[in-house]
């Protein structure tokens, strides 16, 4: 630098360019500070050379040092961040897990009713009874037990035995109406028709619009020659199930056994409206229908069926059975000999060739 072109720093005594306003060594404030001599040191000649030009060192550290000091200002003021609490992403531990529960160890007798029934299916009856005659000693109270033991004494041919056991069910679980029913049924099947009739009534206490417990209970009273409470039961269970060709037959059997032709007459005709091709509905109605008078219309509701289905063999023995009742004989010989031909092996397909063979012989000695 030449003589007058620099200031020397009062704090450190370093030189510096006369237009730079703090000191580059140190920062001091130049402003003030007089033009100095150029007698310097070679070291801080060759400082000041090293700072030369408009981007020397000197500049640099000029603006090194402002920028710290910027940065220390704006750092007073910075507002401080918080930092999460890191337990707020930590995982929560699992909660403990309760105790395992100890495995389920089913009694005796549940063991032996479920052993028992499996045998009862798989047709080991012998076994199947053993097994739950033991269930029954151990859990007398259980009405399941004594139902399935009953199931196995009745398979084994022990019916008293059964059926004290059916009864036990019952008494242990009046409401189920299976137990009441199947004791029901069991009951008709060794002869106590009335006792019958009492869980059936017990039943239907239970489920009163049952077809099939009113059907059971008409028969029974159908047979204890009671038609007009069959009737009443039967007509009952077709309100409930119409169109059963079945019960509107039985309906029929029921009134004309009560002297109700006219109402039996259309449940016939009811049962033949569902089931066109019910033999025995139609040859129920063809001799009522010949009861009354009408044997042409009998005859020819017969003719029919067998047109409806040729090979409804019983057609032909109630239609010979008709014919001979019209005093037809010769159509009625004829229509005995189809039946045997079409069911030779039928029980009485010897007795219906005979009876041709009598009325032919018969008809032909009057001749």
């Amino acid at each position: 630098m030449k003589a007058g072109d620099f200031r020397i720093c009062p704090a450190c005594q370093s030189r510096n360019k006369l237009r730079w306003e703090f000191c580059v060594r140190c920062g001091e404030a130049l402003q003030g500070v007089e033009a100095g001599s150029d007698t310097l040191a070679g070291a801080e000649a060759a400082a000041d050379d090293s700072g030369s030009g408009p981007f020397g060192w000197g500049s640099v550290a000029l603006v090194a040092a402002a920028v710290a000091s910027a940065a220390t200002v704006f750092s007073g003021y910075r507002p401080s961040v918080e930092r999460p609490d890191p337990a707020v992403f930590a995982v929560p531990p699992p909660a403990p897990l309760p105790p395992s529960p100890e495995p389920y160890t089913p009694p005796a007798f549940e063991r032996q009713l479920g052993a028992g029934r499996r045998m009862l299916l798989q047709g080991n009856r012998s076994a199947a009874a053993e097994v739950l005659a033991q269930a029954v000693a151990n859990a007398p109270e259980d009405p399941a037990v004594h139902y399935a033991y009953a199931q196995a004494l009745w398979q084994n041919g022990a019916r008293g035995d059964a059926v004290a056991h059916y009864r036990e069910a019952a008494r242990l679980l009046p409401a189920s109406v299976v137990y009441h029913r199947d004791l029901a049924k069991v009951l008709v099947a060794t002869g106590q028709p009335a006792e019958a009739m009492r869980e059936y009534q017990v039943a239907l206490q239970m489920q009163p619009d049952s077809p099939a417990w009113l059907r059971e209970l008409a028969d029974l009273q159908s047979q204890a020659g009671r038609p007009a409470e069959a009737a009443t039961l039967l007509t009952r269970a077709t309100a409930v199930r119409p169109g059963d060709a079945n019960l509107e037959q039985a309906l029929a059997l029921a009134l004309e056994s009560s002297g109700r032709v006219g109402e039996a007459t259309a449940a016939y005709h009811r049962s033949l409206a569902t089931d066109p091709q019910s033999a025995s509905s139609r040859a129920l109605l063809a001799h009522l229908m010949l009861g009354q008078g009408k044997a042409d219309d009998a005859i020819a509701l017969v003719r029919e069926g067998i047109a409806l289905d040729p090979k409804a063999s019983s057609l032909q023995r109630d239609l010979g059975s008709l014919l001979e009742g019209a005093g037809r004989i010769p159509d009625a010989v004829a229509a005995y000999r189809e039946y045997a031909r079409q069911a030779p092996s039928a029980a009485d397909a010897a007795k219906m060739a005979e009876r041709a063979r009598l009325l032919e012989q018969q008809g032909s000695g009057s001749s």
